[in-house]
């Protein structure tokens, strides 16, 4: 094969394979470029409330919240979803978007416990 080097065979066997990767990189972006993707139905645009307490005590945040960040700004172990939550330590949980069902997956109902100590929440739902 003569690609134009001077005396290297090695040299003419690295262009012919870089033109294979060339031509097998042309085939895939062609074939990229030809992919149809079904158009997404755009989210339709809500009011959303932020909501903050601090607990004492135990409760719970209702099921269908967006987020929520819990930190327990107290001084002993609290608990979120039968789970200790200790002091300085946040937690925070959010809805997940699924992009091939277009939907949703809004947050469970959360409990948690701040007997003891202090915890700050932010809901946003």
């Amino acid at each position: 094969m003569n690609c134009g080097c001077k005396n290297s065979l090695d040299c003419c066997e690295v262009r012919a394979f870089q033109a294979q990767v060339i031509k097998l990189l042309n085939a895939i972006y062609s074939m990229i470029t030809t992919v149809v993707v079904s158009p997404i139905t755009p989210a339709t645009a809500g009011t959303e409330t932020v909501t903050r307490l601090t607990a004492t005590g135990s409760g719970t945040i209702t099921q269908g919240a967006l987020g929520v960040a819990i930190t327990n700004v107290g001084s002993s172990n609290g608990v979120v979803q039968g789970e200790p939550i200790y002091p300085n330590q946040s937690v925070n949980l959010g809805a997940i978007y699924s992009n091939s069902a277009n939907i949703f997956y809004y947050l469970p109902e959360i409990s948690y416990d701040g007997t003891g100590t202090t915890l700050s929440i932010t809901v946003l739902s």
